[in-house]
């Protein structure tokens, strides 16, 4: 069985703000230690940009919208009282559910 980590230069943009634990350093780490792993089954693949309509079939449009439009054009936005987002924040998002 292989491993694959699914990532994106896109996703080191998510940088929901000062103090947070969810920081671009803990992705680089992970990546780090990916690629130190010794020769095995594992592999990296890049992660694709999700088609909204496939998001669709997880969430209600409303909601996707929703929080598309809470992403700003610059500087940080709260979706919710532990959700940050920046301009970054966007395709980072669009990206993981794609790998996903």
């Amino acid at each position: 069985m292989t491993t694959r980590l699914y990532s994106h230069a896109a996703c080191q943009g998510h940088d929901p703000g000062p103090h947070h634990p969810e920081r671009a350093e803990r992705l680089v780490a992970i990546e780090r230690a990916f690629a130190d792993l010794p020769d095995g089954p594992f592999d990296r693949a890049e992660a694709p940009l999700i088609d909204l309509d496939l998001l669709e079939l997880a969430h209600p449009a409303a909601h996707i919208e929703r929080v598309l439009a809470a992403i700003p054009a610059s500087g940080y936005a709260s979706i919710d009282a532990d959700t940050g987002v920046s301009p970054g924040s966007r395709e980072a998002a669009l990206r993981a559910a794609g790998a996903a």
